[in-house]
């Protein structure tokens, strides 16, 4: 089957799970190609390389492929059907301005799409690449399947409740996001919502539960994600000044790049508690998964982001925590608890109180062996029944395919 994916930043050092997922469909014989709207960023590992000989990048693309593609959206069908939408879904400016910079993306790439013939468009977000994979439907009757996250679902993406009404398939990944979108978009049809929840590859984490935690004095506290607000990396470090001021001795590492490492850096420092956090910036998936089975707890204190009006929604870094046998803590946030059951298979806190963070880590670490392992075994069960990349991904071709 040919399935060609449309990608913003490919490949994406926070997008693993598509990653995963495009490895899996190569490996069940699919033909796939990645059409990037960005140019190709650096390339780390391995992995990253395979990726990069999939994807055509927009820098390889001639003003005479352009023209052509320009001169095929030209079509009156075409273009009533599109304004029609926008009509019936007035965008805000900033999206009718997305809108169109997408409508020229798809112009720059629609001969090199149609050169490799796709039976299917995959659209990770129903935010920029999903409106290049709705357009291709309406221009090709290309069938577009599109899942939805969660900045495209909390913050609102351009004809949302469109895409959810004639995309070929929707998805997105939890109850509670289904639930959103009933309730915040009232156009929308969620009867044609379909949950497909992220995976993780388990052939790459292997289930190594530390039940000694002994092994690690102090123990060490890891949290994995863009160092954005909703991550809720300040949280995290609020709570262990707590813990530390309790004389409960430990190690925050945190792992990850972004906006906010200066500010997270400053406020250790104003804590007084720069010495027990490191910060280890990018590190490779494999890097990650080795500091996993070496941690002693995994925190994820997500929270509701004001700003940007939006939230996790549910970490694939919780999945690898679960799948290696880290003990595994995170927010009763958005779709979160849909993964982890409150002391059956991890922990829940409220989002950003450090307070219950900090009393719900010292219990977490204060459990016996015999709890420990009943915890780390429910989690590995959910990640294999629920979040397995090779199951998931084989339903999502099952699916396709009754669209080809």
């Amino acid at each position: 089957m040919r399935i060609a994916y449309f990608a913003e930043i490919f490949p994406s050092t926070t997008e693993t799970w598509v990653h995963h997922e495009i490895a899996e469909l190569v490996r069940l014989g699919c033909d796939v190609r990645v059409f990037a709207s960005w140019d190709s960023p650096p390339i780390r590992t391995a992995e990253e390389t395979t990726l990069a000989s999939l994807t055509r990048y927009p820098d390889a693309m001639s003003a005479k492929e352009i023209l052509r593609g320009l001169t095929a959206l030209a079509r009156p069908g075409f273009l009533l059907q599109m304004l029609k939408a926008l009509f019936s879904e007035p965008p805000k400016p900033r999206q009718a301005a997305q809108w169109l910079r997408d409508f020229f993306r798809l112009a720059r790439t629609l001969g090199a799409v149609r050169a490799f013939k796709p039976q299917v468009t995959v659209c990770h977000f129903a935010g920029s690449r999903s409106n290049l994979g709705l357009m291709l439907q309406w221009l090709d009757q290309t069938p577009c399947v599109i899942k939805s996250h969660a900045l495209d679902v909390f913050s609102g993406s351009v004809l949302f409740s469109t895409k959810v009404n004639q995309a070929e398939r929707f998805y997105t990944i939890s109850r509670y996001n289904v639930d959103f979108i009933a309730s915040h978009y009232p156009k929308a049809d969620p009867s044609r919502i379909r949950v497909h929840t992220c995976g993780v590859p388990l052939e790459l984490l292997p289930f190594r539960p530390s039940l000694d935690l002994d092994q690690n004095e102090p123990p060490v506290l890891l949290s994995v994600g863009r160092l954005i607000p909703m991550k809720g990396f300040d949280v995290l470090i609020a709570a262990s000044k707590q813990l530390i001021d309790r004389g409960f001795d430990h190690r925050v590492v945190i792992i990850g790049e972004g906006p906010e490492e200066a500010a997270l850096k400053s406020r250790a420092d104003e804590y007084g508690i720069r010495d027990y956090i490191e910060f280890k910036g990018y590190r490779t998936p494999a890097e990650v998964h080795s500091s996993l089975h070496s941690a002693s707890l995994f925190v994820m204190p997500s929270l509701w982001d004001q700003k940007k009006n939006t939230q996790d929604g549910i970490p694939v870094a919780l999945m690898e925590s679960m799948a290696s046998g880290t003990l595994s803590m995170a927010s009763r946030l958005s779709g979160i608890p849909e993964l982890i059951e409150d002391g059956v298979s991890g922990f829940l806190c409220e989002p950003g109180n450090h307070d219950e963070l900090a009393a719900a880590i010292q219990k977490a670490l204060s459990l016996s062996e015999t709890e420990r392992d009943a915890i780390l075994t429910s989690a590995r069960e959910v990640i294999e029944n629920h979040h397995d990349t090779k199951k998931l991904t084989q339903d999502l071709l099952h699916d396709m395919e009754t669209l080809a």
